[in-house]
C-alpha cells in the first residue's frame, strides 16, 4: 500500500517544560535525552529498576528547555506519575496536551495537508520534528516496513485531515490492518507489546538504548544483558507457513516444531486478509532463534519474519 492513514486515537501529547527538564528526563529514560539538540528527537523507554518497560515514546526537545513526548497507548493521566516517578525538587512541570492527537500518514510522494506541503524524498532522519505552530508538528517515523510521518494535530482538526487525505486517495487502515503493517516492519509499540511483562531489550529496539550516557532507572539490567549476552526472551515477528482460518489468542503458547516443547507465547496476532496466513508477535526463547529451529503454533509451523 504506497498510501495510507490513521489515527493514534489512544495516542498521549505530553509537555515537559523547566530548567531541569533536560537532565530529568536523561536520568528517567534509556537514551541520551542530554546530547539531543533542539529541534531533534530519539525514541527512548522509562523503565523499571529491573529493566522492564514502563513507558515508551518519542522525545522531542523543542527549545533548550522544553520537550514534547509522545506516547502511543496507555491511559493518558496515569503516565504522568510514570514519567514524574523520581521527580523529587526538580524544576520540571509535565503536562497533558488533551487536545493534541496524533495520525499516521503513509505515502511514497509529495504530501499536501492541513495546509503543510511536505517533501517525502526530503525527509529527515526519524524523529526529526518539525513545527508548523504551537499546536502542530510532524516528524518522520516508520510504523510498518517503510517510512511514513506522524502528523501532532488538534483533535478539532482530525476530521478535516482525514476528509482531506480520503480526497486524496489515501486509504484508513483498520486496526486489524495497523497490526499486519507493524508486524511487517517489526514495529512494536505501548502498551501492545512494550510494557512490564519483559525486559526492554528484548523488543531490540537498540535505538532507543545508549549505552554511554551513564546512570538511569534500569541501566544495571540491560548494560548486564548486553554484555553478557543472556537475554532469555526475544519478541519476534512470525508468519504461518500456510493459511489458516483465525489467529492464536494472546498467550497461546509457542512450542518447538520438532519437538512440542514450551518455547514463549503470542503477544498480539492477526491474519492476513489476503494470504489468509497468520502473522503474529511472539515472546520466544533467544535459544531457540539462535539455534534456527522452526517453532509451532496449534500445530501450525511459523517462520521469523
Amino acid at each position: 500500500m504506497a498510501k495510507y492513514y490513521f489515527s493514534l486515537s489512544e495516542a498521549s501529547v505530553f509537555s515537559v517544560v523547566g530548567k531541569d527538564a533536560t537532565r530529568y528526563l536523561n536520568a528517567r529514560t534509556s537514551n541520551n535525552i542530554k546530547e539531543l539538540p533542539v529541534g531533534a528527537g530519539c525514541a527512548a523507554a522509562a523503565l523499571s529498576p529491573q529493566g522492564r518497560t514502563e513507558l515508551y515514546g518519542y522525545f522531542f526537545k523543542m527549545s533548550p528547555d522544553e520537550f514534547r513526548i509522545v506516547i502511543d497507548g496507555g491511559v493518558g493521566d496515569e503516565l504522568i506519575p510514570i514519567l514524574a516517578k523520581y521527580k523529587v525538587a526538580d524544576r520540571v512541570d509535565i503536562t497533558r496536551l488533551e487536545a493534541l492527537t496524533v495520525i499516521h500518514i503513509k505515502t511514497d510522494e509529495k504530501l499536501a495537508v492541513s495546509g503543510v506541503e511536505i517533501h517525502v524524498s526530503d525527509l529527515p532522519r526519524e524523529y526529526t520534528p518539525k513545527s508548523i505552530d504551537i499546536h502542530k508538528f510532524w516528524y518522520p517515523i516508520s510504523r510498518g516496513p517503510s517510512m511514513g510521518i506522524d502528523f501532532v494535530v488538534p483533535k478539532s482538526d482530525v476530521a478535516d485531515i482525514e476528509q482531506e487525505l480520503q480526497a486524496a486517495g489515501y486509504l484508513s487502515l483498520s486496526p486489524q490492518r495497523q497490526l499486519l503493517e507493524r508486524i511487517r516492519g517489526r514495529r512494536p509499540t505501548f502498551p501492545a507489546e512494550l510494557n512490564a511483562d519483559q525486559i526492554f531489550l528484548e523488543a531490540n529496539l537498540v535505538n532507543a538504548v545508549s549505552f554511554k550516557k551513564g546512570c538511569y532507572v534500569g541501566q544495571e539490567v540491560l548494560e548486564k544483558v548486553d554484555s553478557h549476552g543472556r537475554l532469555p526472551y526475544t519478541l519476534v515477528s512470525l508468519e504461518s507457513i500456510e493459511s489458516a482460518p483465525e489467529a492464536p489468542l494472546q498467550t497461546t503458547r509457542v512450542s518447538l516444531a520438532d519437538g512440542d516443547e514450551p518455547c514463549g507465547e503470542v503477544v498480539s496476532s492477526v491474519i492476513d486478509p489476503e494470504s489468509q496466513r497468520i502473522l503474529c508477535f511472539a515472546r520466544i526463547k533467544t535459544s531457540a532463534i539462535q539455534s534456527q529451529r522452526a517453532v509451532a503454533i496449534v500445530g501450525r509451523s511459523y517462520r521469523i519474519l
